[in-house]
């Protein structure tokens, strides 16, 4: 592969070799760009939503027909190991609502990590939850 060779001032041996971007169609890295902002404000609408606890609202950030992954809140069994529920259907991600916003509210959320693509968002987020039953604050 070829590449940029750079000399120091002083004409020695190059001390840096770049080399050309994989891909540099104006056109194709602009409506990639668009397509990663688009994921993050669809991302950035739904964690809005989760903090009205209503979930049809919740539900209605959704892709229609998906593809759709929800995986949260790993839930610990009576012999210590841990069960992280997967879903992939939109009765499956339902019924996770059902079962997380019946238990607790979010109060916030912040997003520490993601990964974008043009169609995905995988987040590892802050949140700051209100225990419905009891009225305690968690942070997870």
């Amino acid at each position: 592969m070829q590449g940029v060779r750079l000399a120091n001032e002083e004409g020695d041996e190059p001390t840096m070799l770049t080399k050309p971007a994989i891909d540099i169609d104006p056109e194709l890295l602009r409506s990639s760009a668009a397509a990663g902002l688009h994921a993050f404000a669809q991302v950035s609408d739904h964690l809005t939503k989760e903090e009205t606890g209503h979930i049809p609202t919740i539900l209605g950030t959704l892709v229609p027909g998906g593809p759709w992954a929800w995986a949260i809140v790993p839930f610990t069994q009576a012999d210590g190991s841990v069960d992280l529920p997967l879903k992939t259907t939109y009765e499956g991600i339902e019924e996770m609502y059902g079962v997380i916003r019946g238990h607790s509210d979010v109060i916030g959320t912040e997003v520490l990590a993601e990964v974008r693509g043009s169609w995905f968002v995988f987040a590892e987020a802050y949140s700051h939850i209100k225990v419905k039953e009891t009225g305690e604050e968690h942070a997870f």
